[in-house]
């Protein structure tokens, strides 16, 4: 069974929310190990495109207004993200073999949700594990949202959760 929660406020940020900017020429960058990375959790971005030969390009990455890496094919950033409510902005400069100016940017507001389940299920006494779904057995989800925006936490109840 998959539960996928959508939290979303009227404020500026939302969980996972990420503005790519302009990409005319399907130059990007991907986050590992996921696309909605928590608090203070080490990220690898990565450039792909293939549109030009990234491998013998002059690449820059920018993070939050600073130059971090600078170099011919630095392909990947390490990094790790800030505290929950700090905004994470990437950019990248691509100046391709031919003298041509590729860019890129995403950025994004560090949030956490945390998911806890129960099933509705029962076991022996002595298991000391946790009740497993089972077929046609019902879940209870709850979910615990920890997302600042202006410096404030949001409250639980100023969101709006839909459930698939």
């Amino acid at each position: 069974m998959v539960v996928i929660l959508a939290a979303s406020w009227a404020a500026d940020s939302a969980f996972a929310q990420f503005d790519f900017g302009v990409n005319s020429d399907n130059f990007f960058i991907e986050l590992s190990p996921t696309d909605a990375p928590g608090p203070n959790q080490s990220v690898t971005a990565r450039l792909s495109g293939f549109s030009f030969d990234i491998d013998r390009s002059q690449i820059t990455w920018t993070r939050n207004g600073s130059v971090r890496a600078k170099g011919a094919g630095i392909k990947t950033f390490p990094f790790t993200t800030g505290i929950i409510g700090s905004r994470e902005r990437l950019s990248v400069v691509a100046l391709d073999a031919d003298g041509i100016r590729h860019e890129a940017e995403l950025s994004f507001t560090v949030a956490d949700i945390d998911l806890l389940w129960q099933a509705e299920t029962s076991v022996p006494y002595w298991y000391k594990g946790k009740a497993l779904v089972s077929a046609k057995s019902g879940v209870v989800v709850s979910a615990f949202p920890n997302l600042i925006s202006g410096g404030r936490k949001i409250s639980a109840s100023n969101l709006i959760y839909r459930w698939t």
